[in-house]
């Protein structure tokens, strides 16, 4: 693997990460909703449920942060990857990096031979090597 199909790969792990963080922080509101609500019809043990959603904000927060950074450190491979590819280099880079698919697993899904998916997946490595080299010297 060279060094831009890392920066991909990269990208996409750090995508899940995001994606999982997100979930995350929408548990723990959907949770301090409930806790607050629960005060209002129990109105007991508030001191507990208050001290919990405010340990749940603070995990909130850290998790945000974190989406927040990695937004950051992502965004220009993301724009370069929603700019520069149509649709189908996407789509083909997406199931080769993102979802780890092999090029015979591809085949059916893309319909290309397995062997035109390779050319494709080198030529578009070789477009986005251009463009993340050309960021990253701006």
């Amino acid at each position: 693997m060279n060094d831009v199909e890392q920066i991909i790969k990269d990208y996409y792990d750090k995508k899940k990460i995001q994606d999982k963080l997100k979930y995350e922080i929408d548990i723990l509101k959907k949770n301090n909703s409930n806790l607050e609500e629960y005060i209002r019809v129990m109105n007991s043990r508030k001191d507990f449920i208050v001290a919990r959603i405010e340990e749940n904000n603070e995990k909130i927060l850290d998790k945000q942060l974190k989406v927040n950074d990695i937004s950051e450190e992502n965004s220009n491979i993301e724009f370069i990857l929603n700019f520069f590819l149509d649709d189908t280099e996407k789509q083909i880079i997406e199931l080769r990096y993102k979802k780890n698919k092999q090029y015979q697993a591809m085949v059916d899904i893309v319909n290309m031979s397995k062997s035109t998916i390779s050319r494709r997946v080198n030529k578009i490595i070789e477009k986005l090597e251009d463009y993340i080299y050309s960021c990253e010297q701006v």
